[in-house]
């Protein structure tokens, strides 16, 4: 599973997302799900008007969707984040990791130890150090 794969959905517990959220207008609804859709994609929503605007597919900013900023989300750093979901964003991102690392033993063990494609995986990095040694 890539990264690309992991981001692609997050947990969605339909019984406490209705028991937490009933009070809310469609409206609101719809700008709450955006914006838990942009955290798990970006890690966090700006404190920014015009990011928040975008995020809300162009709609301006109104007092129903800052009552759902206030209600659900910190702000910490700049940036907005629903607490629950930043847990799922990190359970998710360790499992990704535990699973690239696991992926990594498991080549060296199939392999005996041998060198493989992914100890000869060169870096970008690696490669820009080695073009700027051969130009001097």
């Amino acid at each position: 599973m890539d990264k690309e794969n992991w981001t692609k959905w997050f947990p969605f517990k339909v019984t406490s997302y209705r028991a937490d959220t009933a009070h809310l207008s469609l409206a609101q609804h719809g700008a709450y799900t955006l914006l838990l859709g942009e955290q798990w994609l970006k890690g966090g929503v700006k404190n920014d008007g015009k990011a928040i605007q975008r995020v809300l597919m162009g709609r301006q900013m109104t007092d129903g969707v800052q009552d759902v900023l206030n209600d659900f989300f910190v702000l910490k750093d700049g940036f907005y984040k629903n607490p629950h979901l930043e847990a799922e964003r990190k359970k998710a991102e360790d499992k990704y990791s535990s699973r690239v690392e696991n992926g990594k033993k498991n080549i060296k063990k199939r392999w005996g130890g041998k060198p493989t494609l992914v100890d000869q995986t060169i870096s970008q990095e690696e490669i820009e150090r080695n073009e700027g040694k051969k130009h001097q």
